[in-house]
């Protein structure tokens, strides 16, 4: 009874063979596939960064060539600069007037005036001299030396005493003078003092000022040399910064067509690739069924077997071949 219901299976396997117009031109793919995996790394041989060009460096050596440009006279200017000093007034001051300046200014005086009044004083003391001697030998005094030794005296006595009250007089002149000579002299010495004083004064300043000016021109020369080197400097480097790009440019397309032509094989490959990829290929299917038992078989032809009875009348009062065929 076990086995009378027991059911079963049955396999099938169909196997369906790649086309020779597919299989050809897939192996040919597959066997440059496998060359190109088995080709070594090839590097790029060329330029990858363009490089500076010549007026650029030659802009860099320029601005390099800048530096330290006037700095000699520049320090020469700042050291003229730190060397001025402030001017500064000398005080002025008038001699002293002193014996010895008193000297200095009586001497003149006396050898020229005082000398001359004493000669005369002595040359008139002379002729006095001489007259007395005459009245003295009219009067018969030549036997009284005392007589004669007193007129004389006397005479000499008045002579010295007129000839000090003249030295004091004159002497006392010639100091005046040498008093208003010394005052004339020290106003216009003072005068003359001021006068340099003031020259120097103005020298001084303007000398500062033109020092001053020559410095302030030295820095405006060297500031001006720079600028207009470094201007030229920047033509440079704006000539070189339109080069350099298109050099670049160069060398992205040579490294470009050198990846394009690294890449070409491989395309190729999975161009032929993506045209075998809807081709139809080779397969193998297997298909499992089950099949019935032999109760379900017979089950089967039971209720096969009803429905032949039923379409042909059978439950209708008669079973009829001819129904089956005109139904």
């Amino acid at each position: 009874m076990g086995s009378f219901c027991k059911s079963g299976s049955s396999t099938t396997t169909q196997t369906t063979d790649i086309p020779d117009y597919i299989k050809k031109p897939l192996q040919d793919n597959l066997d440059v596939a496998a060359n190109l995996v088995k080709q070594p790394y090839q590097a790029y041989g060329g330029d990858r960064i363009e490089g500076f060009t010549q007026d650029q460096l030659d802009a860099f050596k320029a601005i390099q060539n800048q530096m330290g440009t006037g700095q000699a006279d520049l320090d020469s200017a700042m050291a003229g600069i730190k060397a001025l000093t402030p001017s500064q007034a000398q005080q002025t001051q008038a001699q002293t007037f002193d014996s010895a300046t008193a000297a200095q200014y009586m001497n003149p005086y006396t050898d020229q005036v005082l000398d001359r009044a004493r000669q005369r004083i002595f040359d008139a003391e002379d002729i006095a001299a001489q007259k007395r001697s005459a009245n003295q030998v009219a009067a018969g005094a030549f036997g009284d030396n005392s007589r004669r030794f007193i007129e004389n005296s006397e005479a000499q006595s008045n002579m010295q005493d007129r000839l000090a009250d003249m030295e004091a007089k004159q002497l006392a002149n010639a100091y005046t003078q040498a008093q208003n000579a010394y005052k004339t002299d020290a106003s216009l010495d003072m005068q003359s003092q001021l006068a340099n004083q003031t020259a120097g004064l103005k020298q001084d300043q303007l000398n500062t000022q033109q020092a001053l000016a020559a410095a302030q021109g030295i820095g405006g020369l060297v500031g001006q040399g720079q600028g207009l080197g470094f201007d030229q400097a920047n033509a440079l480097l704006q000539i070189g910064g339109m080069q350099q790009p298109q050099g670049q440019s160069g060398l992205d397309l040579a490294y470009s067509d050198f990846q394009q032509q690294q890449a070409y094989p491989y395309q190729q490959v999975g161009f032929m690739a993506d045209l075998l990829q809807g081709a139809p290929m080779g397969s193998i299917t297997t298909m499992t069924q089950p099949t019935p038992s032999p109760f379900q078989s017979a089950v089967g032809l039971g209720l096969s077997g009803l429905g032949i009875y039923g379409m042909g009348g059978g439950f209708n009062g008669g079973f009829s071949m001819a129904n089956l065929f005109n139904r």
